[in-house]
């Protein structure tokens, strides 16, 4: 319920970018955050009470599980690195001498054969254009030229 209110004020929000609408979204964002930190704190004290600990282990390892980045790696020395620089030149130089090279050579047999096929030619109307711009979808990302779609049905 305040998960479907707080969206409800992001898009109302998003649609007229009044301050007013912004501090209520704020506010139902806020008490949905409490309302998260209530439940999981409620739960991890069920948890605990419940006195089963097969379940108490089972949450803290999926809390622990989480990653971290790269461990340390040692060089060819033996030397432990922990800059993250330096796990990656090491990782890069690994990688490079084990994957194969490019030696300049294109082996022509491998090669897909050629296709001499022509294209027919392809017939735009100003309102073929028209009712796939109103297909679009307003929340989707522009794109290959960086326009969006508010910006090309005005």
């Amino acid at each position: 319920m305040l998960l479907a209110k707080k969206n409800r004020y992001w898009k109302l929000y998003k649609h007229f970018r009044t301050t007013a609408l912004h501090d209520k979204y704020r506010h139902v964002s806020r008490l949905c955050t409490k309302a998260v930190n209530d439940h999981m704190a409620n739960f991890e004290v069920s948890l605990v009470n419940d006195g089963r600990l097969c379940n108490f282990y089972k949450y803290v390892n999926k809390k622990l599980n989480g990653s971290n980045g790269i461990a340390p790696l040692r060089n060819e020395n033996g030397v432990l690195l922990y800059n993250d620089t330096d796990k990656a030149v090491l990782l890069n130089d690994y990688f490079t001498s084990v994957l194969t090279k490019d030696n300049g050579y294109i082996d022509v047999s491998r090669l897909p054969n050629k296709v001499d096929a022509k294209m027919s030619p392809v017939f735009l109307t100003p309102s073929a254009v028209s009712k796939c711009i109103k297909q679009l979808k307003c929340n989707g990302s522009a794109g290959p030229d960086n326009i969006k779609r508010h910006v090309i049905t005005f």
